[in-house]
């Protein structure tokens, strides 16, 4: 993988990269690795330098290992009919090893791990991270139509610190 430069990451289209594409967002710690899909962020400009947001909540098991660690990745993977991130976002890391059942190779760059068959991945650095609370929604359409109960998502602030591209296009379709 080599390293691109910020503008040239930027002309993207950030809003269909996340809601679109799927991610697979990945984190680690203490030797345990797990990535899920992630379809709810935000890229932007905040606090004088370039960030992305992301959104989980409590249950995913990858939580735990975004509150332990200071580095995550953010992947995105070239594939036929989401084959890798609708497994992501349906089997629990807890009981496998995603990676190996899907044949995906994990390597890290300053502590976060990443899929190296990734056409994309960007590396982010922990900034702040908190809980969204209900009643800081001013529109209220906007809580009800996406929560049920108290399982609001945690919000996760990352600084955007490397993004990598393959040397030469990945071709997925070979591990199918």
């Amino acid at each position: 993988m080599r390293e691109i430069s910020g503008e040239t990451f930027v002309k993207e289209n950030p809003i269909t990269m996340l809601s679109q594409d799927f991610m697979i967002l990945m984190a680690q710690h203490e030797g345990v690795t797990n990535g899920m899909t992630i379809s709810w962020g935000e890229f932007g400009y905040l606090w004088n330098q370039p960030v992305f947001t992301v959104f989980v909540r409590k249950e995913r098991f990858t939580k735990h290992l975004l509150d332990e660690s200071d580095f995550c990745s953010l992947c995105r993977l070239n594939e036929i009919g989401h084959q890798y991130t609708s497994y992501f976002g349906t089997v629990s890391g807890r009981d496998h090893d995603k990676f190996k059942d899907k044949g995906l190779v994990v390597n890290h760059s300053q502590a976060a791990p990443y899929i190296e068959n990734s056409n994309l991945v960007i590396i982010g650095k922990k900034l702040y991270s908190t809980k969204l609370k209900r009643f800081d929604f001013n529109d209220k359409e906007v809580f009800t139509s996406n929560y049920t109960g108290n399982s609001l998502h945690y919000v996760y602030v990352y600084r955007i610190e490397k993004v990598l591209v393959p040397d030469k296009p990945i071709i997925l379709s070979h591990l199918m």
